[in-house]
């Protein structure tokens, strides 16, 4: 496949990286990493311990850095972020949107199911780091580290020759600082995060067999590729600024998120409209 501006016409080539092989790869490490957050998740005594160490030592950094990254497990932030992808390809927010689905099902169902008491409702509060907001329940698996996951693979789907190299690191890092945030902030443990990386890898690769029919439908339907972009773009903005769900101690991440969806959808649109000369 060709890198493609979202208007039809080609911009860049490259190869995307969701090839035939993909599935099967993320599907098998997120099948092993809810595994192995469920075998964690029963061995109270080494969860605990790992909680503390890691919760502890993370304390080193300013409260607002890891506020900051925990912001960006926001459903609505990753929904505005994969919005502002589309003046390079649609292929990012198509994913997430697609993805969004079966991961929310996944993480949803086993908060329910299994109805693991958060730290705060287990340890001492005040023998640990608790950032912003205090919560007791729905611990497993993570939601903020899965929602970290799509929007990695959404930015790693990317395939710009100038972005290739540097896609999946960063990839990597945005899903470890999410994931490993939540335990910065005294919401997770550390089985809970291992899941929701396990989370967000299986409802990414579920998704993948749809994403290249939808990608070509949208291209198709220029009215309804443009609307989904502004709804997209609307919900990130609007959440950046006044979702009271997110922690006010990261809201620089949460203003930067605005900003560069607000940022992106402009540069989509100009490119819509406004004609080359």
């Amino acid at each position: 496949m060709r890198w493609r501006h979202p208007g039809g016409q080609s911009e860049h080539t490259g190869t995307i990286p969701f090839a035939r092989r993909w599935p099967a790869g993320p599907l098998l490490a997120g099948t092993t990493l809810l595994l192995a957050g469920a075998w964690l998740a029963r061995t109270d005594d080494l969860n605990q311990a790992l909680f503390l160490l890691l919760n502890q030592s993370f304390a080193a950094l300013p409260a607002g850095w890891w506020a900051g990254w925990t912001n960006l497990g926001s459903a609505a932030l990753v929904t505005g972020l994969v919005a502002a992808c589309a003046v390079w390809s649609l292929r990012p927010l198509v994913l997430a949107l697609l993805a969004s689905l079966p991961t929310a099902l996944l993480v949803q169902g086993l908060k329910r199911l299994i109805a693991e008491p958060r730290p705060a409702a287990v340890l001492p509060q005040d023998g640990f780091v608790i950032i912003d907001h205090l919560l007791r329940s729905g611990a497993f698996p993570s939601g903020h580290t899965a929602t970290g996951v799509v929007l990695a693979c959404a930015i790693a789907s990317l395939s710009h020759p100038r972005w290739r190299r540097w896609r999946w690191p960063l990839a990597l890092f945005f899903a470890l600082a999410v994931g490993l945030s939540r335990i910065a902030v005294g919401a997770h443990w550390p089985s809970d995060v291992l899941a929701g990386l396990g989370a967000g890898l299986v409802g990414v690769a579920l998704a993948h067999h749809w994403v290249a029919a939808a990608e070509q439908y949208l291209q198709r339907q220029p009215l309804v590729q443009t609307t989904l972009v502004g709804i997209a773009a609307a919900i990130g903005t609007t959440a950046g600024w006044w979702d009271r769900g997110l922690y006010p101690s990261g809201a620089w991440m949460s203003t930067f998120a605005a900003l560069a969806t607000i940022a992106g959808a402009a540069a989509f649109y100009r490119h819509r409209w406004i004609p080359r000369r």
